[in-house]
């Protein structure tokens, strides 16, 4: 793939919505969040969203109002296409963004050139987030969906999700991308990062974290729970 073609994946709740958004403020990018499901597809779904993007036509995304959304389980959300505003040229940086389904094709997207960066958050603010009463995250759910057939040892719902986590922690570490991020390396300096991908210069500034105790329900638990079963938070330097 050509060095303007950019995958975004991670944990789900790890800031991916993000980063796909701040792509997008970014002149000559942008990236699609959870639009393009088909990895057998997506080489070619890409080049034809740089064709539309460069053409002025409008392309498909998730809004919320005129914006490209921060937040995939945010209230009011639409999924359609709409025209981008900004100049686009035949060579413009573009992404997609999906989270779990692309971290199960992780290896071959690898080995097809795609590059890659991905996220990876506390487990902590992970899980409870997945809890939070107002949110419902279908692929933080271990026994259901893509999930069905998954053997635990964990004996409760936080233990399971701690042990998910764990393996999908497994996947980054067993095939590196070419960028992995942690999302509170993102909200304390994403132009450092923007700068990465886009290759341009950005002058945002530190972002407010939603890693707060205080926003979340059953920390005690949920931090017992980690402490057990998802020992691979070390390698990215949680507690």
């Amino acid at each position: 793939m050509d060095d303007n073609t950019w995958i975004i994946t991670g944990i789900p709740r790890s800031g991916t919505s993000l980063l796909a958004s701040l792509i997008c403020t970014v002149p000559n990018c942008y990236c699609a969040n959870e639009i393009y499901y088909n990895v057998k597809t997506l080489k070619r779904d890409l080049i034809r969203l740089r064709k539309r993007l460069a053409r002025g036509r409008a392309v498909p995304n998730k809004w919320l109002g005129d914006t490209v959304a921060t937040d995939t389980m945010t209230a009011g959300l639409q999924t359609g296409k709409r025209k981008v505003a900004g100049v686009f040229d035949a060579h413009c940086l573009v992404a997609s963004k999906v989270n779990v389904p692309y971290l199960f094709a992780l290896e071959n997207l690898l080995m097809e050139g795609f590059r890659i960066a991905a996220l990876v958050r506390n487990p902590l603010y992970t899980i409870a987030s997945w809890n939070l009463p107002t949110t419902y995250v279908p692929e933080a759910h271990p026994t259901k969906g893509r999930y069905v057939g998954w053997h635990y040892h964990g004996s409760n719902k936080y233990e399971q999700q701690a042990e998910l986590w764990n393996r999908l922690a497994a996947i980054l570490l067993n095939y590196p991308p070419e960028i992995l991020l942690r999302y509170e390396d993102l909200v304390e300096r994403p132009e450092k990062f923007l700068t990465k991908i886009t290759r341009q210069k950005t002058e945002l500034t530190a972002l407010s974290s939603k890693n707060d105790e205080e926003r979340y329900q059953h920390i005690p638990a949920i931090r017992e729970a980690i402490e057990k079963y998802a020992p691979l938070r070390r390698e990215f330097g949680y507690k």
